[in-house]
């Protein structure tokens, strides 16, 4: 092989060898960029999961209330309910007005 030929095939292999290490790059940072989704995903499903968790409990009290009054309860009894508040990670992106209105209490 003449030196131009091995000229030639070195500049072929570095070639190579760049579009290699850009598209390992265009992976990492792609990667990166999905990682970053994935976390934000999961922090949606979480404040969901709270305020899903609120209204379950909502309702449980609203059941009671309704058990409480088809027993036969005195209506002028008092009545416990419990309202648990909403944290700052559940009211950060609320699109629902009425959990704004519940927030704001």
């Amino acid at each position: 092989m003449s030196s131009a030929e091995a000229v030639h095939a070195k500049s072929r292999e570095c070639r190579q060898l760049t579009q290699l290490c850009d598209l390992s790059w265009l992976i990492r940072k792609s990667t990166t960029a999905l990682n970053s989704e994935l976390d934000e995903i999961i922090t949606q499903f979480e404040v969901m999961g709270n305020v899903m968790s609120n209204w379950s409990s909502v309702f449980s009290n609203v059941r009671a209330i309704g058990d409480q009054l088809e027993a036969g309860a005195d209506p002028k009894a008092p009545i416990t309910m419990i309202a648990v508040p909403l944290t700052e990670a559940d009211t950060q992106d609320a699109t629902d007005p009425m959990s704004e209105g519940y927030a704001s209490l």
